[in-house]
């Protein structure tokens, strides 16, 4: 009896003690050694991992909110993923889509079993963290296996499945100490049916990356030189027309374009030439001397750092001329491909940065490649802006080379892609169950090598494709300095071959291209269309709208004039259109008005000479008429010569 109280009482006390500690833990509400908001985004605290998380419930800011976030704190209390505004940190946030920073030009389309591509977000100094709210699309048809992989440093982060593709994928980066971009990969593994030998080559598996996913960047307002110009701010504008060349070298190192503007105004970063003082940035303004700009434009931007800078001296370096050009070299790291039967790697080029057209272009290959099943065969192929040059069958395996000659008349000026292409035609008996992937190794050290180049180009869409090396500017009419802003700043979106860009001084000096923003050649008020191989005037009116016309010269040194006719509103013609609409400018000639935009070709037009391989057959086809009565001579000749002996007679 006294056993079982006993018992009961250590019960009841047991019961006591776990109601009390419980009561104690909703009171405290679980209170736990969490960091607060502010040490999470506090300088002190350890970047050295990368900590990227799937924020899928957390919403991204519109751009009404973004432009208010910094400005109102109890409006960035309530936001689940804001910090507080203090007295010490203040961050801005900003929002862009992959096709304002050109991730994309538009929506993509991947087909194939095998959806890959990859894209890298830079991390400036300054950013807090980036939210990519990244938009596909699958087909509802697809097997229910099938799945898209979303990898962040090749690391898997995100998964679609046929059950959750639709939704958006939102994932949260951080910042990495001593890395300036981080890549975001999109793995797919696209299946119809069970027969992998049907899905390889059918068009159905795609996959569509959106133009309008959005990347949030949440930063700190420049501090130093260097931030300030590599920056997510993409409003500058100047009032220095020597402060030209800084524009095209600014947008040419920036992963984020920015968007220059002629003349100064509170909504911008500032950018203003000085004397003789130091290079310093106060607030928004950033003030710079010459020596600086020629120290920035002759590639000593990393050694531009710290609030002020006194630059002594900035040499030019010399530039080689090259005849050969790596893969390491064009930016291109060595890549293994893994996938079944059909799989590819994407190597393009530019031929500004071959300082152009090259007379005869060769591609060493170095590549290595799995063998095939035993009863498979394996082809290589590769393809020159998706016309087939080279097809290699692939007995063996192991490490291999070849050279491809790249023909001429396939390519196109500025920029080419060349894919090398390795397919596995898969036998019957392989076709179902698990099929081993086909690997293939493209190495950097593989090159493009040619003899020569030719700088000539034929429309003012080749001249902005293929302009490259050392570019005398000249500037005769301030008129068109807003316009000259607005070209020097879209170039680098499809051409950053420019090495300097001076302004002319001396006619005599050695240019590689010239870009002239000069007054009319005419001052009768007329527009004048002059033929250069009639070398006379074959074409001359007036107008009442005023506009802006391009004439291409066909001279050794290639230059495009910029010239008025009128009155035009340059500031609003130069942001009316893109640098792809001045790349639909196919003659020598354009005229740019606010409703009118075409280009003319007058005279005749540059042709290239493209070496033919000929061979007999060629020859024959064109020339056998010739070839047969040129034969037939010696052979009449012979037969008249022996029927003259047989009937001579004797005396």
């Amino acid at each position: 009896m006294k056993s079982n109280i006993r018992i009961s009482y250590i019960k009841l006390a047991i019961f006591l003690l776990i109601f009390v500690s419980v009561a104690k833990v909703n009171a405290g509400g679980f209170q736990r050694n969490l960091p607060s908001v502010d040490e999470v985004f506090s300088d002190t605290q350890p970047r050295g991992e990368q900590r990227v998380k799937d924020i899928s419930q957390r919403r991204i800011h519109t751009k009404s909110e973004v432009n208010t976030l910094d400005k109102t704190s109890s409006k960035i209390q309530n936001k689940k993923y804001e910090t507080k505004q203090t007295p010490e940190t203040s961050y801005k946030v900003v929002q862009y889509t992959f096709k304002e920073i050109n991730l994309l030009k538009e929506d993509m389309v991947l087909r194939g079993i095998s959806p890959a591509y990859d894209f890298y977000i830079p991390l400036y100094n300054n950013l807090v963290r980036a939210n990519i709210n990244l938009k596909l699309t699958i087909p509802t048809y697809l097997r229910k296996d099938s799945s898209v992989s979303i990898l962040v440093d090749d690391v898997p982060q995100y998964t679609i499945t046929m059950q959750n593709s639709g939704q958006p994928i939102n994932l949260e980066i951080r910042p990495r100490r001593g890395r300036d971009f981080i890549k975001v990969s999109i793995r797919g593994n696209l299946r119809l049916s069970n027969n992998i030998c049907e899905d390889v080559f059918s068009d159905k598996p795609y996959l569509i990356i959106h133009a309008d996913s959005t990347v949030t960047f949440s930063y700190k307002p420049a501090e130093d030189i260097r931030t300030f110009l590599m920056d997510y701010e993409r409003q500058f504008c100047i009032e220095d027309r020597e402060l030209l060349p800084l524009v095209y070298y600014i947008s040419k190192v920036r992963a984020i374009l920015p968007v220059f503007n002629w003349g100064i105004s509170d909504n911008c970063q500032k950018i203003i030439k000085m004397s003789k003082d130091n290079t310093k940035l106060e607030g928004n303004t950033l003030y710079v001397n010459k020596l600086l700009l020629e120290a920035i434009q002759y590639g000593y931007e990393p050694f531009i750092f710290g609030k002020s800078i006194q630059v002594e001296q900035a040499k030019k370096r010399k530039t080689p001329k090259y005849k050969e050009f790596s893969l390491k070299e064009l930016g291109i790291k060595t890549a293994t491909i893994k996938g079944m039967s059909n799989i590819s790697f994407h190597i393009p080029f530019n031929l500004a940065s071959f300082g152009g057209i090259p007379d005869t272009l060769y591609f060493r290959l170095n590549f290595a490649h799995t063998p095939a099943h035993q009863k498979d065969k394996m082809e290589l192929r590769v393809y020159l802006n998706d016309t087939l040059i080279k097809t290699l069958p692939l007995e063996s395996h192991g490490t291999k080379g070849i050279d491809i000659k790249i023909p001429s008349q396939e390519l196109s000026y500025g920029h080419n892609s060349l894919v090398v292409n390795l397919v596995n035609f898969t036998s019957s008996d392989n076709c179902f169950g698990a099929v081993a992937q086909s690997v293939l190794t493209v190495f950097d050290n593989s090159y493009f090598y040619w003899n020569s180049v030719n700088k000539r180009v034929k429309t003012i869409a080749d001249f902005f494709k293929m302009i490259n090396g050392r570019v005398g500017l000249r500037i005769e009419d301030n008129k068109l300095l807003p316009l000259a802003v607005r070209i020097l700043n879209m170039l680098p979106e499809v051409n950053k071959s420019i090495g300097t860009v001076e302004f002319i001084e001396k006619e005599d000096e050695n240019y590689d291209y010239i870009l002239s923003f000069v007054k009319p050649d005419s001052n009768k008020g007329l527009f004048e269309v002059y033929d250069p191989v009639e070398k006379r005037v074959v074409f001359s009116a007036k107008y009442e709208l005023p506009f802006v016309y391009l004439v291409l010269k066909d001279l050794s040194t290639p230059e495009l004039k910029v010239s008025l006719y009128g009155n035009p509103d340059v500031p609003a013609l130069a942001h009316m259109y893109s640098i792809e609409d001045y790349l639909n400018l196919y003659g020598n000639v354009a005229v740019i008005s606010e409703s009118y935009f075409a280009s003319f070709e007058i005279g005749d037009k540059l042709r290239l000479r493209y070496e033919r391989e000929r061979g007999i057959g060629y020859y024959w086809m064109k020339y056998r008429l010739l070839i047969i009565i040129l034969l037939s001579i010696p052979v009449l000749y012979l037969l008249m010569h022996t029927y003259r002996k047989l009937t001579r007679r004797t005396v």
